[in-house]
């Protein structure tokens, strides 16, 4: 008994320490093979996140003509120009309404075709959207943003929002109600397979927010996924999910792709980079043949350097 004993831990042993040497040549092997399926998957409907800088107005004229010409060449549709974050009270922290309507008379000469967001953040610690009069003043704030701002949409970011949380839907109805003729958007986390679902949005969420929205952004960064393996599959499951979730409404979508380094613990830029994601959002498409999918979306333009839009013009862009 003793004998065998000591034969099965020996077996188990080295089975474990196989499955280590394994993992650890996937862990760097893995990125270096991901290449994703040959063809043409590009859109021409990209989005790309901005820093509250333009809308601040913190950049000359020029610079802003550049940044234009920039998201014309990639072809960005919908830029998403932060504006910051909401007061208690239900009202911008900051406004730089003439500032904003410089901008997006510039950039909207410059590049027509690109759709000019802004992009809300909500901390719901801080913001009781439950309560209807804040919501009136958010939905308030989010129209003039457009009326006297220049802006095309907003896009409503909502976080930490749990799976089944009414108050987001809340604010999409009054959105649409107060604003019928205004493009929503919705920035949303990352959908979790089992056993992690309790992390994420189920399919049922994402339907409930589609039915109120015209774009979902999935924000498929910050994964919390060490392994390039499995952050690769996070992302193509994300075409597969949010492509059932959409399918007979008017919504579309786009995933969210990492573009920076550093960052919190939650990323691993090994795992989180944008040629990975890039192969891993082709292997969604390829899999699903996607009808609601309109592109990917870049985090964010201060962290994308030249070198990172080479890339995305080698991967993404190029026929």
């Amino acid at each position: 008994m003793a004998a065998n004993r000591r034969r099965w831990r020996r077996v188990a042993g080295w089975t474990l320490l196989a499955l280590v040497a394994l993992t650890t040549v996937d862990y760097w092997t893995f990125p270096l093979l991901a290449h994703g399926p040959t063809g043409h998957f590009d859109r021409g409907t990209n989005g790309l996140w901005l820093r509250y800088t333009w809308y601040f107005g913190q950049h000359s004229p020029e610079e802003e003509r550049q940044m234009a010409r920039r998201l014309e060449q990639n072809r960005i549709r919908y830029a998403y120009f932060h504006v910051r974050y909401i007061k208690p009270d239900g009202t911008l922290r900051y406004s730089f309404l003439d500032k904003a309507r410089e901008l997006n008379r510039l950039v909207g000469e410059t590049a027509p075709s690109v759709k000019r967001i802004a992009w809300i953040y909500i901390d719901k610690n801080s913001v009781n959207v439950r309560d209807e009069a804040i919501r009136r003043r958010l939905v308030g704030e989010a129209g003039r943003l457009v009326s006297e701002g220049g802006f095309q949409g907003v896009q409503w970011d909502y976080e930490i929002c749990n799976d089944g949380d009414p108050t987001l839907l809340l604010l999409l109805d009054d959105s649409r109600r107060l604003l019928p003729s205004c493009w929503i958007g919705v920035a949303a986390p990352a959908w979790y397979p089992w056993p992690l679902t309790s992390v994420s949005w189920s399919e049922r969420y994402f339907r409930e927010v589609a039915q109120r929205s015209d774009q979902i952004a999935v924000m498929a960064y910050d994964s919390g996924l060490y392994h390039p393996r499995l952050y690769n599959g996070l992302v193509a499951n994300q075409i597969e999910v949010l492509e059932r979730a959409t399918r007979g409404t008017d919504c579309r979508f786009v995933v969210g792709l990492p573009t920076y380094g550093g960052g919190t613990l939650s990323h691993n830029p090994h795992s989180e980079n944008m040629p990975l994601a890039l192969a891993a959002v082709k292997q969604g498409l390829a899999d699903t043949r996607s009808e609601r999918f309109e592109g990917v979306a870049l985090f964010a333009d201060y962290t994308t350097d030249t070198a990172e839009w080479d890339v995305f013009t080698r991967d993404w862009l190029s026929r």
